[in-house]
């Protein structure tokens, strides 16, 4: 250093000279904009997916429009070659030819990045495999034989990391909580464009179905055991839970339904408590509303409905529409019936009223029904109907002479949904 010095002292008379030298080149060369970057050799249909992720990983795009410096600019270009090839390897391609180009006019830089994916890396071999109890699980083997990529597949990350999570995730919903990996590794050999596979996963026991705790605050207990249609001890799946909860958003008393299985819980048998922890919804919802029709006139609806009337779960909901010419009530009373999955017991009233320039219409209806599901497709619904009915329609224009009918009828009723 001391010798790099000494051969470096200026002359006092020199010092000002090299000074204005240098501030002159770092005016000509210090600045420049990138106005464009252009991605070329991909093709934009088949490629597309490439071709964005190159993009999101090349710091040049931040950096478009805005002036940089000369050492700046530099840098950029210099890691643009190292990103676009990293940009390119999940989708399988290791070996890219890739070329920068960055034509300058003036103080401005087009970059012309030039791709050559080369040839794609391709499975030469792959151990994929499982453990334990799941290795005579259907479920999983059948996972096992849709993985990918396979054996001459090409190796897109991608595509292998999604087949993971789905064994992963079917492990953990068939309750072998104690899964894990005994074996991942992908090697990739980039001189002959291969990856070897090495995936192997141990299932641990699978656990069973255990007590189900609800949590809440103000129903009577017991009210939803009804709706656990399993047995304690039965094989965990997790379909069980996303069954009940699913019941429990039909019932629309809560506003948070959280399921959590327990497996660090799990008594020396395997079975697997589940806390159900539930938040109790708005009890009281109010509706109002204008309405017109060209028969039945200018009208105002309203409603209140409540979603649980007391701690047992009844719920009571009454609608009112009135307009000029046609006028309805209804108020219905349920009470849980959950012995036959999401179902009701239904008590109905009805009124209405119709007075237009065609007919003159009264009824009173009461209705008793019981609602649930039959499986997983079918609904029904049988009811027992009593209807006070009275009519008369116009003759021509006007009711003149028109006489009153009425009638009362007392009729079963039975509807079948099937999705």
């Amino acid at each position: 250093m001391a010798r790099y010095a000494v051969r470096m002292q200026p002359t006092k008379i020199a010092l000002p000279l090299m000074f204005l030298t240098l501030a002159t080149a770092s005016v000509a060369h210090a600045r420049g904009t990138i106005q464009k970057v252009d991605i070329k050799g991909l093709d934009k249909g088949d490629d597309a997916e490439m071709i964005e992720n190159i993009e999101v990983s090349l710091s040049l795009y931040d950096t478009i429009g805005k002036v940089q410096g000369e050492s700046r600019l530099e840098y950029l270009l210099s890691q643009a070659e190292r990103q676009t090839r990293e940009a390119l390897e999940p989708f399988g391609y290791y070996n890219p030819v890739i070329k920068v180009d960055s034509p300058r006019e003036g103080e401005t830089l087009r970059v012309v990045i030039h791709v050559d994916k080369g040839p794609p890396t391709l499975v030469r071999r792959e151990h994929i495999d499982i453990t334990g109890p799941a290795q005579y699980d259907q479920y999983l083997q059948e996972d096992l034989e849709k993985f990918k990529p396979r054996k001459g597949q090409r190796f897109e990350h991608t595509t292998y990391e999604a087949s993971k999570i789905v064994v992963t995730r079917r492990l953990a919903e068939r309750g072998y909580f104690d899964a894990d990996y005994t074996q991942r590794q992908v090697q990739i050999t980039r001189a002959e464009n291969a990856a070897d596979i090495d995936l192997t996963w141990d299932s641990g026991r699978r656990y069973n179905m255990g007590d189900i705790r609800f949590h809440q605050d103000y129903f009577v207990d017991k009210l939803f055991d009804p709706l656990v249609y399993w047995d304690k001890g039965s094989y965990f799946h997790e379909g069980k839970l996303d069954r009940l909860r699913e019941s429990l958003t039909k019932l629309d008393y809560f506003s948070v339904i959280d399921i959590q299985p327990r497996p660090d819980q799990a008594d020396g048998n395997g079975d697997v408590p589940v806390d159900v922890n539930l938040t109790r919804a708005k009890r009281t919802i109010y509706t109002a509303g204008l309405s017109y029709g060209s028969e039945s006139g200018a009208g105002v609806r309203g409603g209140v409905e409540r979603r649980f009337l007391n701690n047992r779960g009844h719920k009571m909901n009454t609608q009112l529409d009135y307009a000029q010419k046609r006028k309805s009530l209804l108020t219905s009373y349920r009470i849980p019936a959950f012995n036959w999955l999401d179902g009701w017991y239904a008590f109905t009233a009805s009124a209405y009223d119709e007075q237009t320039d065609y007919i003159d219409l009264r009824n009173f209806k009461l209705s008793a029904g019981r609602s649930g599901e039959i499986n997983e497709h079918w609904t029904a619904i049988a009811s027992v109907n009593a209807l006070r009915e009275r009519w008369r329609y116009a003759s021509g224009t006007e009711f003149t002479d028109a006489v009153y009918n009425t009638s009362t009828l007392v009729y079963p009723q039975l509807v079948a949904d099937y999705v």
